[in-house]
């Protein structure tokens, strides 16, 4: 049963940080007037910042006794990473389907 919750929750974790990650680079995207690979890389890199900023924040409540254990840094950064790259693809399917009409 605990693999089944971990999976849920890294699921629902990575989706809800490629929302997250997606609209922090469509802002970044006209600040920065970026194309192709580059908005790949910035998803990627807002998503693993994403990841620490959750890691630094179970830190915190950890400290002061909300939570009682803390996920390893290893896991919100690659979690952050996973939330990039879910965000970049879903931006090249959505270009690729609005070229075709």
């Amino acid at each position: 049963m605990w693999g089944e919750e971990l999976t849920v929750n890294l699921f629902g974790v990575t989706l809800l940080g490629s929302v997250i990650v997606a609209a922090v680079v469509a802002k970044l995207k006209v600040w920065l007037k970026t194309q192709g690979w580059v908005n790949t890389a910035l998803a990627l890199a807002v998503g693993v910042a994403l990841g620490g900023l959750v890691y630094l924040a179970e830190l915190g409540l950890a400290q002061i006794g909300m939570i009682e254990q803390v996920i390893p840094i290893w896991i919100a950064l690659i979690q952050g990473f996973f939330s990039g790259g879910i965000a970049a693809g879903l931006w090249k399917a959505a270009r690729t389907l609005a070229g075709k009409r």
